[in-house]
């Protein structure tokens, strides 16, 4: 467990924030209604790169691609479905796809560091 504060820290932060009431967020203003949406992948896109890099100190290695997606998807979902027991939010499609274009997104971000750092160190 020690390789994966960060990644503990990330997913309480990101829990956290999703179970906060709505109401001690500011009102999205009209016409950027989609804000909450990019809001959504970032905050999923830093635990899968928190993720990847906590195994890859843990194993030597990155993570496959599946285990990684796999991990945070399911923490994704838990979320969302987490979000039924409170009062004031509620499991959203859209919200879980955009956690979902954001775990992708972090991915993304960690093959593109791996492929630079790989290419850095044989020059």
């Amino acid at each position: 467990m020690k390789y994966y504060a960060r990644t503990a820290v990330s997913c309480l932060v990101v829990m956290v924030l999703l179970l906060l009431p709505s109401s001690f967020f500011p009102r999205t203003p009209a016409g950027l209604t989609m804000l909450d949406k990019v809001v959504h992948a970032i905050l999923f896109a830093i635990p899968t790169m928190l993720f990847a890099f906590d195994y890859r100190k843990a194993h030597g290695q990155l993570p496959h691609v599946p285990l990684t997606f796999l991990v945070i998807g399911a923490f994704a979902f838990i979320t969302e479905l987490s979000q039924l027991a409170t009062r004031t939010r509620h499991f959203d499609l859209l919200d879980f796809m955009a956690d979902i274009l954001g775990i992708l997104l972090g991915l993304a971000a960690v093959v593109v560091h791996a492929r630079c750092t790989a290419s850095s160190s044989k020059t």
